[in-house]
């Protein structure tokens, strides 16, 4: 599966697939570089019983890597012990219709 999706004015396109090197110690990525997100294609007979509904978790949170990314906050992300709890819940209240839109038009809901 090869799918085009808008980020903030950014086409990413989403990369459904079994076999891919980058893919060998993760199930996703998003690179910021190629405006790429690679999913890792989970076969039927895996130890998941609905293999799916894991994928579509997995393209969930690399859209968000790319909001991120494409927002400017993912350099200045730091885990810290304060300061990110309210700006958390301000970006994702301030995006959620967008990450909605996104996450709708690939069908990951």
């Amino acid at each position: 599966m090869e799918q085009k999706i808008n980020v903030l004015g950014t086409e990413y396109t989403i990369y459904l697939q079994s076999e891919d090197a980058r893919l060998a110690d993760c199930d996703g990525f998003c690179d910021k570089t190629t405006k790429e997100i690679h999913i890792g294609k989970f076969p039927d007979d895996c130890e998941l019983g609905q293999p799916e509904v894991y994928e579509k978790k997995i393209l969930r949170h690399e859209l968000v890597h790319a909001f991120m990314f494409e927002s400017g906050l993912a350099e200045g992300w730091g885990h810290q012990d304060y300061g990110q709890e309210e700006l958390t819940v301000d970006w994702f209240a301030y995006m959620a219709p967008k990450l909605f839109d996104a996450f709708k038009a690939a069908d990951c809901i």
